[in-house]
């Protein structure tokens, strides 16, 4: 169930409509023949920002959660030795 809320969050009625959008679009295109020139650094420059900004995004989840780990990791340790060398 919880894996099906991730997938609704991405997944939901604006991703829907684009997609139809975008189908619809390139199926017209192709019937009516319809040709557009774009320049190649529009292209680039469309696809590579928002790639820049997901691993960038991504990078810092990753970090976010190791530090997390690293106190977790330390704090389990330091519960661990305080046990061991208790003074009875």
């Amino acid at each position: 169930m919880k894996k099906l809320k991730w997938v609704l969050i991405i997944i939901n009625l604006k991703t829907l409509v684009v997609t139809i959008l975008a189908v619809t679009s390139t199926y017209l295109c192709q019937r009516f023949n319809i040709i557009a020139e774009f320049p190649m650094t529009l292209i680039a420059t469309a696809v590579v920002f928002p790639i820049v900004f997901s691993i960038s995004g991504a990078y810092k989840r990753r970090e976010y959660a190791l530090a997390k780990y690293s106190a977790m990791k330390a704090n389990g340790r330091a519960i661990y030795f305080a046990a061991r060398d208790w003074i009875k």
